[in-house]
Order: structure tokens, then C-alpha cells, then sequence
């Protein structure tokens, strides 16, 4: 309904404030196609075109500070310290340090405050693990050090940015309608490790890099600038895959996304698993990668890497994800996976369900350490990787069941007994064709951890050279487990392992 100052009342009247406040609170101001447009667009396609004059009008409004949102929070200034508050609310999944410093969360700040960690620091030097509690108001990703009260040596870490619980879910605001506008932004991740003059040293995992950038580029027409690559060769335009680069660039290619954006990530190299110290897991472990520095820095989890690039999505951005790694099937934690044999989406026991539109290939499942795994160290490239190129490159637009029925034939082909495994975070009919650009709306009714079951620690056993160099790092069970860091002896130069779980 229209008011008698021509606005709009009701919901869509705070639908678009809210939409104005998101903007205001952007790096951009206001932008053409920004949340507030969106909102009118979709105003419209519900068929309440009678009413785009009012729509126009409450959008300046709110835009020139006329009307506000009737709850009085959102974005504006009146956060702690001058900060505006965070536009996303109470779920607000963003836990990346530069976050915090440029928006305000007073919904949590003052429970934080008073909230410390007690966490386990395996020493570099003895491997004697001790307890150290963190001072509250420890942000994610500040240094932790600690002195080993066995030999005295000071270790350090980083606080990991997946310390703590999920928040509880929550209703989602909507469910389904139209799939927004392509807005022609891409941004694309592209990360190989080689691991090159070590004991698990590989040779096709830069090719892979090499191999998704000719397909984005040439294939699908990707802006070559809009591609970052961290290969361990120095070559990558991105710099090298250590631990603190990729976690940057994970946060570069989440950060800013709008309804309408595509965005790719890819990783070649190692994967192994470490102890969920939360249980969620139907195994007890949470799936890993290694970056090229893991021994020092150690290894990233799939909870870290959600945190960073999953949960934060906004409806309306479409992320597609490759994992060629062992213990891959996971990757990303994504709450569904989809069944061939039965025909359907199986959802996982304690999912997180978010607004974002990601989907994943993956080349094994989460408890295959590869039969495979003797060739991969020789092979000119990652299997999953090699197959998903070559079929694009034949049919770039297959519908789902013929992509996935043809990396199968491919990866048959070559001798590879595992199977493509198929996650995202939202169920849709695979009747349709892939495409980078279709984006699919959010459809789960609520958001956040939906906690059911707690499963105990089950690693698998691992060999070759990979396991002679993790040693226990990221299989140690007790305690609480809260990320797999490695702690750097700062006195003697020794520079041994340790980790911090």
C-alpha cells in the first residue's frame, strides 16, 4: 500500500530501507544495481509494477535519511567506536579480522568480552602439549604465544578463526522466487602445491591451475584480470599458496560479493583430515588442505574455509568449487550431497545451511584417501581437474546428470576407480543445464548450524610420504580441538613443527 507521502507502507517499505541501509554502509554508497534496486526489481516481477513510483520515492527517502528502519539498527553509524553496525545482523557469519574492524556487532560484543579460550599448543621443539588460556577479546587470527613449561621454548600461533560454536539457525528472511540478473562481476581463486623438493612432492598440480585458467578464459570468456592463481613455482599472479595467502585470498574473492556475481575457487595438492572438535562430522574429522608452508603454518580446515568463503555469501551469488585433493568430498562443508543410486540430495547430519548459491566438484569421497593415491605423485595432472576441462571443453552447457555420467566415463577412462561427487548448499533439480552463471535461490527454510548428532574422532589411516611428514598433526584426538595451526619456535632457530588443536 501507498501512504499519504506517496511511500510505500508495510514490508516492502522496510524491505528497501533495509536494502538503503546495506548500501550506506558499503565501501560504494549507492550504486545502480545495488541491494535497494534489487529489491524494486523484484517488486516488480511479483507484478506490483502500479507501485514503481512509490518504490522510487521510498528509496530516496531512505537515501536522504527521511525515513529509517523502523527497528533502528541496521547499518547506520551508531556502532562501538564510531563503526557502523554490521549490515548482515545477528547472522553474521563473517569471521575474518578485517571485518570486525570496519563494522560494529553489539548484538555479541558485550557476551565476547567476557568470553576466553582455553586451547592445546603442541610445542615445536619437545611435541609436549599444553594448555593456554586466551585473554578474552581475543580476535580471530591474533598471534597466541605460549611457553613450554617441559623445555622452555616459546611457541606461536594464530588464533584460528573457527574458535568457538556456530550460531544458532534461524529463520531464513525468504525462500525461492526468481534467480537474479547476472551482473557480469566474476572473480575467480585458482590454487596448486607441487610441494616442490619435499618427500610428497606432486607434478600436475600447477597444471591444473593452468588447465581451469585456459577453460574460464578461453571457453567461457572469464576477464583474464578477474582470475588470481597462487602456484608454488612463484609464478601464479596471486603470489605463493602459503597459509596466510590463501586465507587472504579466500577473503578477496567472498568479500563484496552482490546478488548476480560469479565466483570460482579451485585447489590442487594435498588433502588429509584432522579432529572436529565439535563433532559434526559423520566421521569425527574435518577434511584439510595443505598449503605449501604446512609445516610450519599448518594445514586449513573445511570449517575455516566456509567461514571464509561460504557462509558469508549473499543470496543471488553463484559459487562453483573444485577440489582435487584426497579427502576432498566435503571440502568446503557444504550441507548437501547428491545421491546417484537413489536419485536425490542427502543432507548432512548436523548441516549448515546458508543463503549462497556454492556447488563443488570433487574426485573422492570424504573417507577415500585415494586408491589412487600412488600415481597421483607422477601424474601430469589432477584427475578430477583434467576430466572436468576436457568434458566442458566438449559440452560446455551438459545438464547435471550428463556432466557428472561423463566424469565418471572420463575418470573410468584413465584408470581411476573414484567417483565425481556432486555438494551444494541448496537442492535443485539436476534436470537442468550447468552453467557458471545459473544462479539458484536460496530454498532452505532456515540458516545456521542444525545440530542433531555428535560423532566421535574415526581417522583414517594414511601412508607414504605425506604421512611420514604430517606425523601426528591433525591426528591427535582429546581436548578441544579448535583448528590445525602450526606454533613456530621463536628461541633456538630450531623452526620444528608444532600445532595448535
Amino acid at each position: 500500500a501507498v501512504g499519504t507521502d506517496a511511500l510505500l507502507t508495510g514490508i516492502w517499505r522496510e524491505a528497501i530501507v533495509a536494502a538503503v541501509t546495506v548500501e550506506k554502509a558499503g565501501r560504494g554508497g549507492r550504486y545502480a544495481d545495488g541491494p535497494a534496486g534489487q529489491v524494486i526489481d523484484y517488486l516488480m516481477e511479483r507484478g506490483f509494477s502500479k507501485f514503481s513510483a512509490s518504490a522510487e520515492k521510498t528509496e530516496q527517502a531512505a537515501h536522504e535519511g527521511r525515513i529509517r528502519p523502523t527497528g533502528g539498527g541496521g547499518g547506520g553509524s551508531g556502532g562501538s567506536g564510531g563503526k557502523p553496525e554490521c549490515p548482515h545482523g545477528t547472522s553474521c557469519y563473517r569471521k575474518n579480522p578485517e571485518h570486525f574492524k570496519e563494522y560494529s556487532h553489539p548484538w555479541g560484543e558485550a557476551k565476547d568480552q567476557d568470553k576466553s579460550w582455553t586451547l592445546q599448543i603442541r610445542c615445536g621443539r619437545c611435541s609436549h602439549v599444553c594448555t593456554v588460556a586466551v585473554p578474552p577479546g581475543t580476535p580471530a587470527g591474533a598471534t597466541v604465544q605460549a611457553k613450554c613449561p617441559q623445555c622452555g621454548c616459546t611457541n606461536q600461533a594464530q588464533m584460528p578463526f573457527t574458535a568457538g560454536t556456530d550460531p544458532k539457525p534461524s529463520a531464513a528472511p525468504h525462500m525461492g522466487g526468481s534467480a537474479p540478473r547476472p551482473s557480469g562481476r566474476r572473480k575467480a581463486l585458482l590454487i596448486g602445491v607441487n610441494y616442490f623438493g619435499t618427500r610428497a612432492e606432486l607434478r600436475g598440480c600447477i597444471n591444473d591451475v593452468h588447465n581451469l585458467y585456459r577453460l574460464l578464459t578461453e571457453t567461457y570468456g572469464w576477464p583474464s584480470h578477474a582470475v588470481r592463481t597462487l602456484t608454488d613455482d612463484g609464478r601464479g599472479n596471486g603470489g605463493m599458496p602459503t597459509r596466510q595467502n590463501i586465507t587472504q585470498h579466500m577473503q578477496w574473492l567472498s568479500d563484496g560479493a552482490q546478488a548476480g556475481d560469479v565466483l570460482f575457487f579451485s585447489f590442487s595438492g594435498h588433502g588429509a583430515q584432522q579432529e572436529d572438535p565439535h563433532g559434526y562430522e559423520e566421521d569425527g574429522m574435518n577434511e584439510t588442505i595443505l598449503p605449501v608452508d604446512f609445516e610450519r603454518a599448518g594445514m586449513m580446515t573445511d570449517d575455516e574455509i566456509s567461514d571464509l568463503m561460504v557462509k558469508s555469501l549473499p543470496e543471488g551469488v553463484r559459487l562453483t568449487g573444485i577440489m582435487d585433493c584426497c579427502h576432498s568430498g566435503s571440502g568446503l562443508d557444504l550441507p548437501f550431497t547428491w545421491d546417484p543410486r537413489r536419485g536425490m540430495w542427502r543432507e548432512a547430519v548436523n548441516p549448515f545451511h546458508s543463503m549462497g548459491d556454492v556447488l563443488m566438484f570433487s574426485g573422492c569421497e570424504d573417507d577415500d584417501t585415494s586408491s589412487d593415491a600412488a600415481s597421483m605423485y607422477s601424474a601430469p595432472g589432477g584427475a578430477m581437474t583434467t576430466a572436468f576441462c576436457d568434458v566442458l571443453r566438449r559440452n560446455p552447457n551438459p545438464i547435471y546428470p550428463q556432466l557428472l555420467q561423463m566424469l565418471h566415463q572420463h575418470l573410468s577412462r584413465g584408470g581411476f576407480s573414484q567417483r565425481p561427487v556432486l555438494s551444494s548448499t541448496q537442492q535443485f533439480s539436476l534436470e537442468r543445464p550447468f552453467s557458471f552463471d545459473d544462479i539458484h535461490p536460496n530454498m532452505n527454510p532456515q540458516l545456521g548450524r542444525i545440530f542433531r548428532q555428535k560423532f566421535p574422532p574415526r581417522p583414517r589411516a594414511m601412508s607414504g610420504p605425506l604421512a611420514d611428514m604430517l606425523g601426528p598433526l591433525g591426528m591427535l584426538a582429546g581436548g578441544l580441538v579448535v583448528g590445525a595451526l602450526a606454533g613456530e619456535v621463536l628461541e633456538g632457530g630450531f623452526g620444528l613443527l608444532g600445532a595448535l588443536f
